[in-house]
């Protein structure tokens, strides 16, 4: 059972930078995918929309561009074989998802010509707005893409991690904590189970 979407207008908050409030104004960091930081007139002119899964409390926000037509009823105006669910999957610019303790995560882009700080920015706001009225402490979780790969280096010596390097001298030492926790670190970095 899922309600429709409904409209939420995108908020203008200032964006978060280095964890202090920043100026509307202030670039957003730099990106390996996508926009410059000027933000796509797509993104600045978007839609907010929400669904909520009645039977599990899960909220997606989808960013829709400006120019698609979609209103309460469809949009389609009854025309035949309109269906609301592909033409949201067919134009979204971006999507999220919030669980109802207030946990943000699968943030995503759908447009490659926009980048994710931009393309989720209005989504992350809307769903902040909604958690804080409901008293809940927002959390959010992300994928670290090549923090594995990073990690396997550091173990191998190729990079350097003075955390790393500290937790190995320590386990190396005979701290049996610190050899438990070097175990478990090698065997996430590199998909392979802790021996025993």
């Amino acid at each position: 059972l899922l309600r429709p979407f409904v409209t939420t207008p995108p908020l203008l908050a200032p964006k978060i930078k280095g964890g202090v409030e920043a100026p509307l104004d202030a670039a957003p960091p730099p990106s390996r995918t996508g926009s410059s930081g000027s933000q796509h007139p797509r993104i600045s002119r978007g839609v907010v929309r929400t669904r909520v899964d009645e039977k599990t409390g899960l909220v997606t926000y989808v960013l829709l561009p400006p120019d698609i037509a979609i209103g309460d009823d469809g949009g389609g105006g009854g025309g035949g074989g309109f269906d609301l669910l592909d033409a949201i999957r067919s134009s979204r610019l971006s999507t999220l998802r919030r669980t109802p303790d207030g946990l943000l995560f699968g943030a995503a882009v759908h447009d490659p010509e926009l980048n994710l700080f931009d393309a989720c920015r209005p989504l992350v706001e809307s769903a902040l707005r909604d958690v804080g009225g409901t008293g809940r402490q927002p959390s959010a979780a992300a994928s670290l893409d090549g923090l594995c790969d990073y990690v396997v280096r550091c173990l191998d010596g190729a990079e350097e991690s003075g955390t790393l390097d500290g937790i190995r001298g320590r386990a190396d030492g005979g701290d049996e904590d610190a050899r438990t926790v070097l175990e478990a670190v090698t065997a996430i970095a590199t998909g392979r189970p802790r021996p025993g």
